[in-house]
Parts: C-alpha cells; structure tokens; sequence
C-alpha cells in the first residue's frame, strides 16, 4: 500500500517538473532571440495538459516576461509601431478566450500541432514574407482567421 502512495506522488510531481522544464527552455528562447515564449511552451505543455489550462498559464507568463524585458528597453521602443499590434492583442484575445472555452479538446491539440508543424516547415524551407506597408501586415494579420 505505502508503493502506491509513492507513485501517486510521483505521478503528482511529474507535471509540474514537466512544467518547470518546458518554462525553463521558453524561457531561454525568450531570453536569446526576444520571443518565442508560447511557441516553445505551448505545444509541449498541451500533451500533458489540457490547451484550456496551458493557454492562460502560458499567457500570464509571456505576459510578466515581455513586461519585464520592456521596462528594461523602453527608451528604445518606437510605441507607434507597436500600437497596431498590441490593439490587435486587446480584440484577438477575447476571441481566443472564448474558443477555447467552446472548442473541445482534442480539436485544439491537433489544430495547435498542425500550426506549428507547418510553421516549422515553412521556416525551415526559408519561408519570409517582406512588408513594404506594416499598417496594412497588421490588418491583414488581425483578419486572417477570418479572410482566405
């Protein structure tokens, strides 16, 4: 009986060291190229976890970490070129809210799988697209769940 109680708790503690693990590693990503918080954390996490519990966890964290890079870098940030973006932030993420609270499970799991895979293979094929005009990228990018 006393061998059970220990894999209950091991099995209780692996999550979280998954979770410490995979954060580390985002958190490196992060720390060397300037983003790729929820790229590297999200798909991991949701094989051990639900995308309704990752997304937000992930959210926060990505959220206090580019916090803190931009009180540091501030004095070189050109907030007119970032306002479109963070605009979209504000009307993207009451939408993705709400799928994810109406989406099940295993739809979103594939769906981020297959996102990521193709972004991968699209970046390891030197996939770039230029921009001549961002106001235009920004719209275009807001929009495209919703325009072919």
């Amino acid at each position: 009986m006393s061998q059970r109680v220990c894999d209950d708790m091991s099995d209780s503690l692996i999550i979280p060291l998954i979770g410490l693990l995979v954060f580390f590693l985002a958190g490196m990503m992060q720390g060397l190229t300037g983003f790729g918080f929820a790229l590297v954390a999200v798909p991991i996490l949701v094989v051990f976890l639900p995308p309704q519990t990752v997304v937000p966890i992930v959210l926060v964290h990505s959220a206090l970490i580019n916090i803190f890079i931009f009180s540091r870098v501030r004095q070189w940030v050109d907030l007119r070129r970032i306002i479109p973006l963070m605009i979209a932030g504000v009307i993207g993420t009451p939408i993705g809210t709400y799928l994810l609270i109406i989406l099940d499970v295993k739809p979103l799991r594939i769906l981020i799988g297959v996102v990521i895979a193709l972004s991968a293979l699209a970046l390891l094929k030197g996939f770039k697209v230029a921009v001549k005009n961002e106001r235009l990228a920004i719209g275009r990018a807001v929009s495209s769940p919703a325009v072919p």
